[in-house]
């Protein structure tokens, strides 16, 4: 009985650390697109944390102050972002809510002037 107990609150556990995530992730995105900014990140560095964590490290302006955020990356593909641009969206509200688009890179001669002295 008690064995019982132990899979019925592990199992109502998950279900509701899935749930609470499914909402999470959706105010995230509400923020963003209610608050959305786009502009041009660079990926600075990346980050070799094994066979199986690998991330990216980037950087973006607004409003005249710069922001690095990173993502997580396949260790097979890490080496094909570094020193390139992409789009970037983010919230105005919250800039650590920012999502790197890396299927969207920008050729270094469609980079406004302004976001190049940065980098």
């Amino acid at each position: 009985m008690l064995k019982n107990n132990r899979v019925y609150i592990i199992i109502s556990l998950i279900i509701f650390l899935l749930i609470f995530q499914y909402f999470f992730n959706k105010s995230i995105k509400d923020d963003i697109n209610e608050n959305k900014v786009e502009t041009v990140a660079k990926v600075i560095k990346v980050k070799i944390g094994g066979k199986i964590k690998c991330s990216v490290v980037y950087k973006f302006k607004y409003l005249n102050k710069f922001y690095e955020h990173s993502k997580s990356v396949s260790c097979d593909d890490y080496k094909n972002y570094e020193n390139k641009y992409y789009r970037v969206i983010f919230s105005s509200k919250d800039l650590e809510r920012s999502f790197l688009l890396l299927d969207e890179e920008i050729k270094y001669s469609s980079v406004p002037d302004n976001l190049k002295e940065i980098f």
